[in-house]
């Protein structure tokens, strides 16, 4: 999978503690802090693949329909490319890859013919679509306001 997001804002421990002295249901509203994300990203990640749109495999492999993962009291949910489904190349596009000369795998002469690859260049937008920082805050912004909203309702 591509990257695992978790409850990742100022402030969480204080939130997650007020409305556990609340008596709310900390375990409910992580979830719902958790299950807009991939509404949020999946459709970023469509429109930059849009342009390496080959046979259309890596993008086939944008994983869709995530759950809410619990490892012990921790939440989280998986977002981006499933690799064992044709997404390894979105790694390539994510990262670039470097220029190289030819070779020649066995050792002797290259050919005469033979042209240095110019490597492919990093797709800054595919990139940002996952682990930019607009993203990074857009996300947490809105984990807060869950959580603030959570508290508002308890309160009432």
């Amino acid at each position: 999978m591509g990257k695992k997001f978790g409850l990742n804002f100022d402030g969480v421990s204080e939130l997650s503690e007020k409305l556990e002295a609340l008596g709310g249901d900390i375990k409910q509203v992580a979830e719902q802090a958790l299950e807009f994300i991939p509404g949020d990203v999946n459709p970023k990640l469509h429109a930059a693949m849009q342009k390496h749109r080959g046979h259309g495999v890596t993008e086939k492999s944008i994983v869709e329909g995530q759950k809410v993962t619990w490892t012990g009291n921790i939440a989280s949910i998986d977002v981006g490319f499933d690799l064992k489904k044709g997404g390894m190349p979105s790694i390539f596009l994510m990262y670039g890859t470097p220029r190289h000369a030819p070779g020649n795998q066995y050792g002797g002469p290259v050919r005469p013919d033979a042209q240095e690859h110019p490597g492919i260049k990093a797709d800054t937008e595919l990139f940002n679509a996952i682990y930019g920082s607009k993203t990074q805050k857009d996300i947490a912004a809105k984990q807060q306001k869950i959580f603030n909203q959570a508290i508002q309702e308890l309160m009432k």
